[in-house]
């Protein structure tokens, strides 16, 4: 059985990674460490300053230099605070002070998420779509989109030379459809898919905005990244997904390797490699950045058409591909700032 994040790799680049994985934990050891050092010695110049005279006062101190240092920019964080960090992480869809998402906008059919929540609302209508016995799509139904949305020699690729059967067969409709029940705009009842009164009230927005957002939210707040990849929980790379858009919008007009971002995640969260107790395949290292690769560009960013990929690159083999943020991502997401 396929295993995620595997492949052949050179005894030098395990070397390579082991070593990277050694300086991103010293590194995590030296700034925790220093950010130990400075906090007192902001703490004690604040103290001395102020004449400090009692408990009450001292405790005063020490929260308004804690509160003040939390409000700096960090180079680890590529200019964001630790504030604002706790802000993207906790509550991403109500810091407006640093972002705002928009509903107002038109998203093109290039999309492929957007593309797949719009044929399977459709296909719903007012009669439902039935369900087959396990509780799936029907298969007429996943084949047709299959072949309208990739084409039938994607869908060949993509089957490894048969066709789509089933809606397993095509995992991207199948976190799709999902995602669409968690956010409420579809549920199944009586052995039928059926639109809810929630989608029917998105469907007469002026725009596909809505629906798009909607689903997004889904994706990024209910649905599990993890599943059925492989790799081990990792959630803080799912909770710092709009973290990676921070990132995008900061570098994404050129295109860059995939890598490049990994690496910015892994400098700001670099505890993480102590979430992995076994490597699938090499170092921690090399493993956080793959699984971050997967679950954030390629199953989310790119599905939900927030990024371009170089025409130069394979799609999505191993982590040499290059990419850059779509026109989409600049009409759905306006960082302040």
């Amino acid at each position: 059985m396929k295993i995620a994040g595997q492949d052949e790799r050179s005894h030098g680049s395990d070397t390579k990674d082991k070593d990277n994985e050694s300086q991103h934990a010293a590194n995590a050891n030296r700034y925790a460490s220093n950010e130990r050092e400075d906090l007192m010695s902001e703490l004690k110049g604040e103290i001395a300053a102020r004449d400090v005279a009692s408990i009450s006062e001292l405790q005063t101190v020490a929260n308004e230099v804690s509160r003040r240092r939390n409000l700096r920019p960090r180079d680890d964080f590529c200019g964001l605070s630790s504030e604002q960090m706790y802000q993207i992480l906790h509550l991403p869809f109500d810091s407006t002070e640093i972002v705002s998402f928009s509903e107002d906008i038109v998203v093109p059919s290039e999309s492929p998420a957007h593309a797949l929540v719009s044929l399977l609302v459709d296909a719903c209508g007012d009669q439902g779509l039935k369900a087959t016995a396990k509780g799936y799509l029907p298969a007429k139904f996943c084949r047709d989109t299959a072949l309208a949305l990739l084409g039938e020699g994607r869908c060949r690729e993509m089957t490894f030379g048969s066709e789509v059967r089933k809606e397993l067969d095509y995992r991207e409709l199948h976190v799709v459809r999902l995602a669409a029940q968690m956010a409420g705009l579809i549920r199944k009842y009586r052995g039928r898919f059926l639109r809810t009164k929630k989608c029917e009230k998105v469907l007469s927005s002026p725009n596909n905005g809505k629906l798009y957002l909607e689903l997004l939210r889904a994706y990024t707040r209910k649905f599990n990244w993890g599943y059925s990849d492989g790799y081990d929980d990792l959630m803080i790379i799912q909770e710092a997904f709009l973290f990676s858009l921070f990132l995008l919008h900061r570098f994404g007009d050129d295109f860059r390797c995939a890598s490049f971002y990994a690496d910015k995640f892994l400098q700001a969260f670099p505890k993480v490699l102590d979430a992995i107790r076994y490597p699938l395949y090499g170092s921690k290292d090399e493993e956080v950045k793959r699984c971050y690769s997967l679950r954030t560009m390629e199953r989310f960013a790119h599905l939900f058409g927030l990024i371009e990929l170089d025409s130069d690159s394979s799609p999505f083999i191993g982590r040499s591909y290059k990419i850059k943020k779509s026109s989409l991502f600049d009409e759905l997401l306006s960082f302040r700032g």
